[in-house]
């Protein structure tokens, strides 16, 4: 009977295993699972941000020449300014010298006196 005994109590230790085998399956089987759904959620946000990198990147390989045209000519530009303004500010200058710009301001300040012009 020993041996039949021995039987028995192996069957039922190794019954008790096989049952956490198969809870310990089931937790991986849905652990798999999850991580597999993660795994496909992040594939389709990598695929958008590669998108949205790409066109960020022909974006700004269609604004390059205009970009470089600025660095390349900003010294240029600057003495170009410097000139106009230089230019602006005798134009005024002149303006202000002539006959019809003086009469013109006498006029202005001559009605801004109103009422108050004739006493």
């Amino acid at each position: 009977m020993s041996a039949q005994h021995a039987f028995e109590d192996s069957m039922t230790k190794l019954k008790g295993e096989e049952r956490e085998l198969q809870k310990s399956l089931a937790k991986l089987k849905k652990t798999l699972a999850d991580k597999q759904a993660e795994l496909l959620e992040s594939q389709k946000s990598l695929k958008e941000t590669v998108a949205v990198k790409e066109a960020a990147e022909a974006y700004l390989l269609k604004i390059k020449p205009g970009c470089d045209f600025i660095t390349e000519n900003y010294d240029k530009r600057e003495k170009h300014r410097a000139a106009e303004s230089k230019a602006l500010a005798k134009a005024a200058k002149l303006l202000k010298g002539t006959p019809a710009y003086k009469a013109a301001e006498s006029q202005s300040e001559l009605e801004s006196l109103g009422s108050c012009r004739d006493t």
